[in-house]
């Protein structure tokens, strides 16, 4: 059964629910609440941040590209107490994208023409890290210290990251959950993070999955690079977004612990090998 808040929002909204499904629990929770719509409800998300993404739902809509598709005739996105819900077109059956869709599709969103005044938030590397790592109790307090000395030695060395690419729109959380291949075409999801920045930003993600984890092989780590046409592990300022991304990650996965106890440990590990107890990357658990 869908939470009552989410009922209420799809009684209100004149929106039908019919064999829902839970499709994700995290931060946020998604629900096919029937066969053609998908209710997107945040946990803790501000108005700001879901406007923002509704933005961005509408202008990529306006200009035909691949994305996910708002539910037509409805204001979004809609206050449930200290929930926020929108409403989008389910997408059918999909897979998850390869490296090379992911080089292909992020090259053609970063050339998209930059829009005037998009209602979306700032580009912001550091957005609720600080809060995740202070609050992550499945690490020791000492952890805990070590993780958020870090994070201000990122953040002191931020102000100093080279320069690249132009800045252009950019997804801002370009991971493989993110991109879909349905009916044969790449689609783009989850836009809360989308607005101007570092196209690095968006490059950097399947990078350090290739280069932190090992979890791409050289192979597909070179298909993505030559869809996209660079390779952002060669551009100087890349090593900080890379830890960024590290301590990004502990901070999510000690986030999604309360969810999914598993993350818990893989939470400790990444700690462990940002204080450098299991040797040089890739790190790879058994």
């Amino acid at each position: 059964m869908i939470p009552d808040v989410l009922a209420e929002v799809c009684r209100s909204a004149d929106v039908e629910v019919a064999d829902p499904v839970l499709l994700h629990q995290g931060e946020n929770e998604i629900w096919r609440v029937n066969p053609g719509t998908v209710a997107r409800m945040s946990r803790h998300g501000t108005m700001d941040v879901r406007r923002g993404e509704i933005a961005a739902a509408r202008w990529f809509e306006k200009l035909g590209f691949p994305a996910a598709r708002l539910i037509p005739g409805l204001d979004q996105p809609i206050r449930a107490g200290d929930r926020v819900v929108s409403f989008w077109r389910w997408i059918g059956e999909h897979t998850h994208g390869t490296p090379e869709s992911m080089g292909t599709t992020l090259r053609r969103l970063h050339a998209l023409p930059q829009p005037e005044n998009l209602d979306v938030i700032p580009f912001s590397p550091f957005i609720r890290l600080r809060e995740r790592l202070e609050a992550a109790d499945v690490l020791t307090e000492r952890t805990r210290v070590w993780l958020l000395r870090h994070y201000e030695d990122l953040e002191s060395a931020w102000s100093g990251l080279p320069s690249g690419l132009p800045d252009r729109l950019i997804h801002g959380d370009a991971n493989p959950a993110n991109l879909v291949v349905a009916g044969g075409e790449p689609v783009i999801l989850d836009f809360e993070r989308v607005c101007v920045g570092p196209p690095e930003w968006d490059l950097s993600f399947t990078a350090f999955r290739h280069g932190t984890f090992g979890s791409l092989s050289d192979a597909e780590y070179e298909t993505f690079c030559e869809a996209y046409g660079h390779d952002v592990t060669e551009w100087e300022g890349y090593d900080l977004m890379r830890d960024l991304r590290e301590l990004r990650m502990v901070g999510v996965m000690s986030q999604m612990a309360e969810y999914r106890p598993a993350m818990a440990d893989r939470a400790r590990y990444l700690a462990e090998c940002l204080q450098g107890a299991h040797g040089e990357r890739p790190w790879k658990r058994d």
